[in-house]
């Protein structure tokens, strides 16, 4: 009797295991043709759009320059969560999206370098721009620029936002001449204001809503708030190498209180 029963066990096991190699048998091929197959939907890729040389506005020329004017990118520094092959944007305050199939041409680093230094050349009209350490070996450079991008994305409100630390220097010794703290909205971000002084300061530009689908808006807005941090650095520079073009600051009129006049008894 227990012959027949451990006969009868050895059957079923036998069969259950047959049964789990057919299946697996099956299963492999459309596993491995599921991961072969090639993906339905192509992965598009993109790159920073530097200002074209007939729409760039040469705040240089209403500027006198007593020498020309040089200038390195020393540092540029980004987030590690923007360092990816990804384009990031926000799903709400503590929240990232990656687009798996809208990714950057490259580095977004270099991509980013390479458009500040088409930016400033064409803003300043001088080839003497160089980013770090790609620099002409003969170039002594009169101003140096060192960046921190805090935010570079498009958050869930859908506004591109360029957030960034810079500090600009002069001269051998690199003293600091200006830092401030800059913030760009778009889509409006050709309508900046521009802070000479030397505190530490924030600046709105406008806000417009952009599609949180459309990719490639997206990048052409990071390009055009880009486009307006370059325009700050470069007057920054033509106002420190001519003080007298920077504009006095406005002032304006308060007006006075009234006088008081004395209460009168009973009142």
């Amino acid at each position: 009797m227990h012959r027949r029963l451990y006969r009868l066990q050895e059957c079923v096991l036998r069969g259950v295991n047959q049964l789990k190699l057919s299946l697996f048998l099956l299963t492999v091929p459309l596993f491995i043709s599921g991961c072969l197959a090639p993906s339905s939907q192509a992965t598009r890729f993109y790159v920073l759009t530097p200002l074209a040389d007939s729409s760039a506005i040469h705040i240089a020329r209403s500027t006198t320059r007593a020498q020309p004017i040089s200038l390195e990118i020393r540092s540029l520094h980004l987030p590690q969560y923007l360092d990816r092959p990804q384009i990031v944007t926000r799903a709400g305050p503590n929240q990232l999206t990656l687009a798996e199939y809208d990714q950057w041409g490259g580095n977004l680093r270099k991509n980013m370098g390479r458009t500040l230094v088409k930016n400033l050349s064409s803003l300043l009209e001088t080839p003497d721009v160089a980013m770090a350490p790609r620099r002409p070996p003969s170039t002594v450079f009169r101003y140096r620029l060192d960046i921190e991008v805090l935010a570079y994305e498009l958050n869930a409100e859908g506004t591109t936002t360029l957030s960034v630390l810079w500090r600009l220097f002069q001269g051998p010794r690199r003293e600091i001449i200006q830092t401030r703290l800059s913030r760009y909205d778009s889509d409006d971000s050709q309508q900046h204001s521009m802070n000479g002084s030397a505190e530490l300061t924030m600046q709105e530009v406008g806000v417009k809503q952009t599609n949180l689908r459309d990719y490639a808006a997206i990048v052409a807005a990071m390009s055009r708030v880009l486009a307006a941090f370059s325009r700050d650095v470069a007057q920054e520079i033509l106002w420190h190498d001519n003080p007298d073009s920077r504009p006095e600051p406005s002032v304006e009129k308060t007006q006075q209180p009234p006088a008081l006049q004395p209460l009168r008894r009973g009142e």
